[in-house]
Order: structure tokens, then sequence, then C-alpha cells
């Protein structure tokens, strides 16, 4: 799986998708409108050949070789079937012969048919939920048997102590869990959205994400750091860790992708010192977000700055991130402003609304202001129809001081976002500044 070293380079179509790799013998490689390889082409005249659902989702590949006949003909010599955690194998890859049921992926492992009976075969992963053995009773009497071991450097390349037994057909599901393409030494591993090449460290194609990590090459894997980071799915890891300052510290593999769990400055220095596990960190966050609720709640903030700080603006995002702008509302009467959020259906959705973000200080010095720390008296009823409510503007009452010449020193809070729950109790707040690290980051 290492790579071979050879006189040539590796060349990119106008999309960023690698179309040679000369250093593995690969002449040309062919994508489809969603950017997945389709044929990949050797300089012998083998070739590799994947077919896709409609959503990408792989569901046939097949191998090409020359037949030893002259003259030699490419002719299909494996055709392995993709129906979900089942995989079929035709066994003389025509199509002639009926399928063969190869495995059954389970969260534990894999079960697979052997002389009439069905095996039951498991995996033990490390931290990053990389295959380090596959074991089973190969020989039916009763004990465990180690079927394969693999061992990785960092970026995923398979180290030459890996190994399997002859009593099991080898596992390729291995670094992270993905399926190794090793068939005519591609050397690649299948995250779904692109190709990985561990040998390397890089991936095959461009990042479709890759407008969210400006400082970083497009083809990075985990931003440089495999030890502590996964990449789930060849787009980006699932749920982002921040602290309170909206610094990154980690990440994990949730199932949702684009979800930000912020946690305590505690937690998250906990975290990086290795002290608590990601999973552990998420489930002590304070409260936990999107990036889609994170980009409107600054975007209202932003209108209620752009109609001049006294009117209250709002929106309602739904779960999957689609945001309905409400009206910018009415002027305040005897000191309250309202907000007017749309009429959304549902009741996980998102409330945002913007508190008056000015002040006023009469001649006495008194300070009037709002403060999204504190609800307003119709709130709280308003906060039990969503799962999650947001105010966004000052961060706390504004205050000041009497200079010795009678004036008035003002010392405004920052603006930022308060997030509450459904019985308007406060779950945490951020600055305007730690919002847009994270949206920038």
């Amino acid at each position: 799986m290492g790579l071979r070293e050879a006189a040539g380079q590796a060349f990119a179509d106008a999309d960023g998708n690698l179309t040679q790799d000369l250093n593995k013998g690969i002449s040309s490689i062919s994508y489809n409108h969603l950017n997945k390889p389709t044929t990949v082409s050797f300089s012998n005249g083998t070739q590799v050949r994947y077919f896709y659902s409609a959503d990408g989702t792989k569901l046939r590949q097949t191998v090409k070789s020359l037949s030893a006949t002259t003259p030699p003909v490419l002719a299909i010599r494996q055709r392995s079937d993709y129906l979900g955690l089942v995989h079929y194998e035709d066994p003389d890859g025509d199509g002639s012969a009926q399928r063969v049921l190869l495995f059954a992926q389970h969260e534990e492992g894999r079960i697979r048919p052997s002389g009439g009976e069905i095996l039951y075969e498991y995996v033990l992963t490390d931290h990053l939920g990389n295959t380090r053995i596959t074991f089973g009773d190969a020989d039916a009497d009763g004990q465990p048997d180690i079927l394969q071991e693999n061992h990785y450097y960092p970026f995923g390349l398979a180290m030459t102590l890996s190994g399997t037994t002859a009593a099991a057909p080898p596992n390729d599901y291995l670094y992270n869990g993905k399926e190794l393409q090793d068939e005519l030494g591609l050397g690649w591993l299948d995250y779904g959205a692109r190709m990985y090449d561990a040998s390397i460290g890089r991936w095959n194609g461009v990042d479709a994400l890759a407008e969210k990590y400006g400082a970083w090459s497009p083809y990075n894997y985990v931003m440089g750091n495999p030890i502590k980071f996964i990449d789930p799915d060849g787009n980006r890891a699932d749920t982002i860790i921040v602290n309170t300052s909206g610094r990154e510290v980690g990440q994990t593999d949730s199932g949702n992708d684009g979800n930000i769990s912020v946690v305590s400055d505690r937690t998250g220095r906990q975290l990086e010192r290795g002290e608590i596990t990601t999973e552990q960190a998420v489930q002590s966050a304070e409260f936990h977000t999107t990036e889609a609720v994170l980009q409107e709640a600054e975007n209202v903030l932003q209108r209620t700055e752009e109609n001049g700080g006294d009117r209250e603006e709002s929106s309602v995002v739904e779960p999957d991130g689609k945001v309905h702008p409400g009206k910018t509302g009415p002027a305040a009467a005897n000191g309250i402003a309202r907000s007017e959020l749309p009429v959304v259906t549902g009741n996980n959705n998102t409330s945002i609304h913007s508190h008056p973000i000015n002040y006023e200080v009469s001649e006495t010095g008194e300070i009037t202001s709002s403060s999204a720390l504190a609800p307003g008296p119709e709130d709280p009823a308003t906060f039990t129809g969503y799962s999650q409510n947001i105010i966004v503007g000052r961060l706390g009452p504004t205050t000041g001081t009497r200079n010795l010449n009678g004036t008035i020193s003002v010392a405004p809070p920052s603006l930022g976002a308060a997030v509450y729950n459904r019985n308007a109790q406060l779950q945490g707040q951020l600055t305007r500044r730690a919002i847009q690290r994270i949206l920038n980051r």
C-alpha cells in the first residue's frame, strides 16, 4: 500500500480531481457529476470501475484485466455488489453466475458464510475507530482466534507487521473503519465523499466544504492531526467542539454534520490534555447548536445594527438548517421592544431574536439598556414552543461611571448571543467575536 517510486507526476482536472498517478501506474481516472471516480485505468490495460446510485452511494465495483488469449481481451474478473451493509461477489465476474454472499457487516464486526455455517467475526478498534484486531472462532473449538492484526502509521499507511491468517478472508474495513480499495494496487480508502490515499496522507479530490477551512489545503487530511481527529465521510468531522471563546478544541463523529458543541474552558483544557474523551466532552457541553443557527444569529444581530439598534429582529431555523427570517419589530413602547417571529410548524426549531443594543443616559446619569441575558416578559412563554432559543444583543447591562466633571463614561458590554432552553433557563453565551471565530475557523 506504500508509495512506489516512479518517474512522473500526479495530475488533476479542472475540478481538482486526481486524473493520473504514474507512481501507481494509473494512466487515467474519469469521474461522474458528483466527482466520484467511475473508471480507473492502468498503463498495463487493466481497469477498476465503480457504479453508484443517484445520491452517490456505491453499488458495484468491477475489476477488469487482460486475458491470456491471443490477442488479449479486457474482461471482468471480479465483481462486488454492495447492498447497504451486505456484500455480494460474482464468482466469475461476468454476471452469468448467481451472486454469492460474501459477508454482512454489523456494529461489532461482520458475519459471513463458511461451509454451510454462519461465522461471527468481531473487531477491536482504537480511539480513532481503526480496526486493530479481527477475531472469531475459526476452528469451532469454542475459543476465539485472532484472524487479522493491523497496525498503522499516523496517516493510515499500513505497517508491514500487519497480517492475516488463512482461516478467513481478509477484513478490508481498516483505517477509520473505511474500506480499503487495494484492487490492482490502488491503495485507496473509500470514505464516501472522497477517496483517501494514506501513502501520501491526502485526498484524491477537493473538499466540498473547502471554504470552511481557508487556512488549509483542500486536499488535507484532518488538518494535519490524525492522532486527534478523524474525518467520517471525506468532508469534515461531524461535531466540532469549541470552548466559550470559540476556539476549536476537538472533533467527534456523531453522525450530525455541522453540529457545534460548546464546552466550558475547563472542559476544553481537559480534552486537549487527553484527560477526557471527545464523547465525554460533548456530553458535558454547556449547549449544542449548529453552524446554520450561529450564522443566522450573526445575521439577526447585523440586521439589528442596520435598523438603528432600537428595533428587534428575528428568525426561526429548522433542524435541517432552513432559515425563516422575521419582520423588523415595532418601535419600543413603554420601554419594551417586541420581535415578530415568523410562524413555522414543528416544535424542534430554534428561535432567534434580538434585544435593542442601544442605551440611553438620563440627565441624572441613569442608564437604560437591554441585555440578551435578561429575557423579556413575553419571552418565557414564547420559548416553550422551540427546542432552543437565542437572544442576541448586549451580554449584560450597560454601566457607566460619573467623572469629576459630571459627565458619564459609559461601558457597554460585548455583543453576542445568549442560549436558552424551552424553560427559559440560560445554557450559555458566546460573544460575537467567538461566533465569528467558529464560523471562520
